[in-house]
């Protein structure tokens, strides 16, 4: 919805449209887009690539669930269902 909010969003004009400063005690991030309802910048604090984000979870859970079934399992249930 972000991707596409920020397609569609017209450039803010830094003459018409207030600057909205950062509150004490939050993360500095980048205006991606604005909210066209409410005014509201759409922001972006970081992002991270599927290594790090796997490397986290994998640290996280180093084992997987005992008795849950695999995708492919699920994958191939569903498939084979219709």
């Amino acid at each position: 919805m972000a991707i596409i909010e920020q397609a569609v969003a017209v450039e803010a004009d830094p003459l018409t449209q207030p600057q909205q400063l950062p509150r004490a005690g939050t993360r500095q991030g980048t205006v991606v887009g604005f909210d066209r309802r409410r005014g509201h910048p759409i922001m972006r604090y970081g992002w991270k690539t599927i290594e790090p984000v796997s490397a986290e979870l994998r640290a996280k859970y180093p084992r997987p669930i005992a008795g849950a079934p695999l995708g492919v399992d699920i994958i191939r249930e569903d498939r084979d269902s219709r």
